[in-house]
């Protein structure tokens, strides 16, 4: 998936592309929720670095459990933003409106 994000609160959005699905090897349990991560994350950091006192996109956007029909080809969704590499450091409410480039019947990286 791929499209645009951007925090509720902002006008500034960004790039992103995004994992929704993830099977558990364990269980076999297959789980619709996941994130959002922006598109160009060397260039966002150097953007940060150069721009400091300037509003960031962030880095992440984090679904909870996603309930829509997953067969539609655009999904609205909403999240909590992430800054840095800390997936607890919780931010703010998010809407991301991503596009679906490729559906594969196994997920790429499985919850251990």
């Amino acid at each position: 998936m791929a499209g645009t994000c951007k925090e509720d609160q902002a006008n500034k959005s960004d790039d992103y592309d995004a994992v929704v699905r993830r099977r558990n090897n364990k269980t076999g349990e297959i789980s619709t929720d996941g994130f959002a991560s922006v598109r160009n994350p060397v260039e966002h950091l150097y953007e940060e670095a150069q721009n400091p006192n300037e509003y960031h996109t962030p880095y992440l956007i984090h679904f909870g459990e996603i309930q829509l029909d997953t067969n539609q080809d655009q999904w609205t969704l909403r999240g909590i933003s992430v800054f840095g590499d800390e997936r607890d450091n919780l931010g703010r409410k998010a809407t991301c409106v991503l596009d679906v480039v490729e559906r594969r019947t196994e997920s790429p990286d499985p919850v251990r």
